[in-house]
């Protein structure tokens, strides 16, 4: 009965509401930071075990300090028994873009937004398709956690959403405030494509390292080779940014690049979870995307070829039904 009187009262619209789209390891951290602020948070997931683990018995998240909580929230594996939220919070995976977009908007108040922090680029491109750009928000974040078990989520690490709206003359005050009535830590942005950019930088040269090598975040910093190849990787994602028009501030995103590996060392990020659970992983929205930029002019970026060459193999061989 608690579990029914709580969906009737999040449909009632009397308190803020936001709804994570993706409910995986990061969109769990993020759901239990909410609930501790007193937030209302309801979360679409994909049909499966970490789905039915949150449905039937909740998230158990694990702190770093090795504090363990437990929450529990609306979960649905269909749009259509979600209630109309202040907020979305996009999270699914970049391939999953084109087949969540078009569900988005019966998610959202008359003066709801939609917010997408995903991996990879191409998911603005794909959401603009069908959501008002007024109603457009984007950004990076940096937060780290991983999945233990169905249900059971480790944070790895404190970080920070940068976002900003992708139409100009709309105000971000709005969101920037029911995020930080949720408990994260956030930074307005004037542009949040180049933020999109120093992300998938970063991305482009921890993620496919780290889930190759089968390790850590933090494992990068104790092998000279390792961070020399992650330096090679970013200098050549700063090449492909610089051919879609945007300079990215090489220095003082290095300096950022190893505050996150030490501040997320125990984390193991998504691409990772994805080999070791047999899934697809985002590939094509970082290194891919980073190469069919660069060879748009004409650009050859050696070294992540060869890692998205590697990935490719990866997944065809911890996927069952890969198809090349």
């Amino acid at each position: 009965m608690l579990y029914k009187t709580e969906i009737q009262t999040l449909k009632r619209g009397v308190n803020l509401l936001i709804t994570i789209v993706g409910c995986g390891a990061l969109g769990s951290l993020f759901a239990a930071r909410m609930l501790e602020s007193g937030v209302d948070v309801q979360a679409l997931q994909r049909p499966g075990a970490h789905y039915e683990v949150l449905k039937e018995k909740g998230l158990t998240l694990l702190e770093l300090d090795g504090e363990e909580k437990s929450f529990s929230f609306p979960v649905y594996d269909d749009i259509d028994s979600c209630a109309p939220s202040d907020l979305v919070i996009i999270l699914v995976k970049a391939f999953q873009t084109p087949h969540v977009a078009p569900k988005l908007l019966p998610l959202l108040k008359e003066d709801g937004a939609i917010l997408t922090l995903q991996n990879g680029l191409g998911n603005v491109e794909v959401l603009k398709e069908h959501v008002p750009l007024k109603k457009l928000f984007a950004g990076s974040v940096t937060y780290g956690a991983y999945r233990v078990a169905p249900g059971v989520v480790k944070a790895a690490g404190e970080g920070k959403i940068k976002f900003g709206p992708l139409d100009k003359m709309v105000s971000p005050e709005p969101v920037m405030d029911f995020l930080k009535k949720s408990g994260l830590n956030v930074e307005l942005v004037d542009d949040p494509m180049r933020v999109l950019w120093e992300k998938v930088a970063i991305n482009a040269m921890i993620n496919p390292v780290v889930a190759l090598a089968r390790c850590n975040n933090g494992k990068i910093l104790e092998v000279r080779e390792a961070l020399e190849l992650c330096r090679v990787l970013f200098d050549e994602a700063l090449e492909a940014a610089r051919c879609e028009g945007i300079t990215l501030d090489e220095e003082s995103l290095w300096s950022f690049v190893m505050e996150v590996l030490e501040k997320t060392a125990a984390n193991r990020p998504s691409m990772l979870q994805d080999l070791e659970s047999g899934r697809r992983t985002e590939n094509e929205a970082i290194s891919g995307y980073i190469l069919k930029a660069a060879e748009k002019k004409g650009v050859e970026l050696p070294a992540t070829k060869v890692v998205y060459s590697l990935m490719k193999l990866a997944e065809h061989t911890a996927i069952k039904d890969y198809v090349v």
